[in-house]
């Protein structure tokens, strides 16, 4: 099928009467009214071309398609059919009259074939950028993008449109589950019919690991756990006893070495290495159970903590024969803090972090029977102070709702979330972390009629939020 299909072909050519031997003028209106129509056919290669010669009788005239003669006859209003192939011709119509003399006009008329576009169509193309390993990030790069609307599509599904509007983005992303898929861009133009581009995306099966250790015991009760898989030196994990996280490997700023060292007391325990943040993957994880029986000589130190402002924290030992001891001490990231001996033991630690980030807090003591010190530590997180700032956001009305954009400074370094109201009801929201690649707009569908509130919250900040009320008539 020709593209005469695509965009409905009509050409309709003024053809202006003159005469050699008189000035235009003297040139009768109906010579100068004349007119030549070229219509494609809905169905086949074939135009009828139609000499319009209405005021004019008497006429003689003949067709020429490149030069050729094609047809001729003297009836007025005369039309014919010719079939073209593709390419450019041009189109010839010669008439004597006594009104008018003589007529010369020629037109060109272009041809294109099913896989020809005209020149001025733009040539629909994005790229894509891999996020991580099953989600990609797609953008719009071809000329002219501002002014055609087109749409997303994966595996023939619509997935998201790019209307005609002074705020667009030009990109998506999307998370694919493994195996090979086809993403498109399709718009719909009135000249140049239904334009494409696609690519192919293959989305491999993820590799998960498989994690393991093992132990060693290293006197009373006390074990060496020694991490054992393939890929340990670049997976991030972390160690736990019994839920409580003691330990992590492979993370910036904290010592790695594949191992954990545990003194244990009376009790049941179960001891896990669970990996995080892992692509296409469910933390693995694998532990171990292990059972101590009877008395211990070595005593079985435990304490616990709260948070008593942003990075203060109160710490309570809490175990049996803590009385007992002739002495024990808090530790903090390796180095004594505080002593618990003699008359002077409260069995409590009042502690201020002097950095965000994680912190290692032990009990630790020696007897006659545990020379080698007994340890119970937990890690503790602190979080950075947060700075709270000026948030703000513009709105922009669609047809149907609003885009939000915000648009304070800080935006790209804070975590920030949008919230929507209808009166007191929460009706949903989204959340913008700090750092991401994603935009800073949030759109919500209005029903015509509704309040709506619309707030913007600092993620850390619970009093720093912003609230406007919006409606669509």
């Amino acid at each position: 099928m020709r593209s005469y299909r695509l965009f409905n072909l009509l050409f309709t050519l003024a053809a202006m009467l003159w005469m050699m031997t008189a000035c235009e003028s003297d040139i009768p209106q109906e010579c100068q009214d004349i007119t030549i129509v070229a219509e494609a056919n809905s169905d086949s290669t074939n135009y009828t071309l139609i000499a319009d010669l209405q005021g004019l009788d008497n006429i003689d005239f003949e067709w020429f398609v490149n030069d050729q003669l094609i047809a001729s006859g003297d009836s007025i209003g005369t039309s014919f059919d010719f079939s073209f192939a593709p390419g450019v011709y041009s189109v010839c119509i010669q008439a004597e009259s006594e009104q008018c003399g003589t007529i010369d006009f020629c037109t060109e008329v272009v041809i294109r074939g099913d896989d020809e576009t005209p020149d001025d169509c733009p040539e629909l193309k994005f790229e894509k950028e891999r996020m991580h390993d099953s989600k990609y990030l797609f953008k719009a790069e071809f000329r002219g993008m501002d002014s055609i609307a087109y749409v997303w599509y994966v595996d023939g599904d619509s997935v998201e449109s790019e209307p005609l509007s002074d705020d667009r983005h030009h990109k998506f992303d999307y998370e694919f589950e493994p195996g090979t898929h086809t993403v498109c861009i399709k718009a719909q133009d009135e000249t140049c019919g239904e334009l494409e581009y696609c690519q192919e995306i293959i989305v491999e099966t993820p590799t998960c690991p498989e994690v393991s250790f093992y132990k060693e015991a290293d006197g009373e009760n006390a074990y060496w756990f020694y991490a054992d898989f393939e890929g340990k030196d670049s997976l991030q994990y972390k160690w736990y006893i019994n839920g409580e996280y003691v330990d992590k490997e492979n993370f910036e700023g904290h010592d790695t070495d594949h191992k954990l060292y545990w003194q244990f007391g009376t009790g049941e325990y179960r001891i896990c290495l669970k990996t995080v943040e892992t692509d296409g993957c469910d933390d693995a994880e694998y532990c171990m159970e292990l059972e101590f029986e009877g008395e211990s000589s070595c005593p079985d130190m435990y304490f616990e903590y709260e948070k008593t402002d942003s990075t203060a924290y109160s710490f309570f030992a809490e175990f049996e024969g803590m009385n007992d001891l002739e002495w024990y001490a808090w530790k903090v990231d390796g180095s004594i803090v505080d002593e618990e001996s003699g008359d002077n033991r409260d069995h409590f630690l009042s502690y201020i972090f002097a950095a965000p980030g994680e912190h290692e807090v032990c009990l630790v003591t020696e007897t006659p029977d545990c020379p080698e010190a007994v340890y119970f530590c937990k890690t503790i997180l602190v979080d950075p102070l947060m700075q709270c700032v000026d948030l703000s956001f513009s709105p922009e009305e669609e047809s149907n709702g609003y885009i939000f954009t915000a648009d304070f400074e800080e935006r790209d370094e804070v975590t920030y979330i949008w919230k929507v109201y209808k009166g007191d009801d929460y009706q949903g929201g989204e959340v913008r972390e700090a750092g991401s690649d994603a935009d800073h707009d949030f759109f919500w569908e209005f029903e015509p009629g509704v309040e709506y509130t619309i707030c913007l919250r600092q993620d850390g900040c619970e009093n720093n939020i912003v609230c406007e009320t919006f409606m669509i008539d």
